[in-house]
């Protein structure tokens, strides 16, 4: 199932109508480097803590997906798992998080 921003938005009115009020992040979490608006963002409860934008676990969090597409899914070829472990290992690095932690925001 493909989730998009508004898919996202609408989630998360609805829980604020239904009553569950719920606090959106400031910042989302994303590539140092991005200087523009992310163009695919998502909306989901982190089950650990990203001090790097102040979310601690089962918070919300946003995590721009544009900035983290080979790292969603796992890799089926040699090359491709060594690509990802590559990326996921930057990233991780940039984020001031385990690959663990944030493969589990990705994924989870």
């Amino acid at each position: 199932m493909r989730i998009t921003r508004a898919t996202s938005l609408f989630s998360l009115l609805t829980c604020v109508f239904m009553g569950q009020a719920i606090a959106l992040p400031e910042q989302c979490l994303q590539a140092p480097e991005r200087s523009k608006t992310c163009p695919h963002l998502i909306y989901k409860k982190a089950k650990v803590d990203v001090p790097i934008v102040g979310v601690k676990a089962n918070e919300m969090i946003c995590i721009c997906l544009s900035d983290m597409p080979s790292l969603r899914l796992e890799a089926k070829g040699q090359l491709e798992k060594i690509n990802q472990k590559v990326a996921l290992s930057r990233l991780a690095a940039k984020l001031q998080l385990s690959e663990e932690n944030l493969l589990s925001l990705l994924r989870d």
